[in-house]
């Protein structure tokens, strides 16, 4: 996908295969995938910040005890 449009990012995530207890070897299994065209990379720039919790929508004229506050609970998690 990537050879195909320059510039777009994918990554993935996988995880091993167990017979009970035992790792299966030279075996994955797929856990996650992300991927982003190149155009969608280069318009995000231009997106309005926003934080939603919630479903508030929460702007960039946020009080910064509210920051911190969720930087707090990031660290946490």
């Amino acid at each position: 996908m990537v050879q195909k449009m320059s510039g777009s990012q994918v990554q993935t995530e996988t995880r091993s295969l167990y017979n009970g207890s035992e790792e299966v070897e030279d075996v994955r299994i797929l856990h996650r995938i992300f991927w982003s065209f190149n155009p969608c990379i280069r318009v995000f720039k231009y997106c309005k910040p926003l934080v939603q919790v919630d479903g508030t929508h929460l702007y960039k004229n946020i009080n910064v005890a509210f920051w911190l506050q969720l930087h707090k609970m990031e660290i946490k998690t």
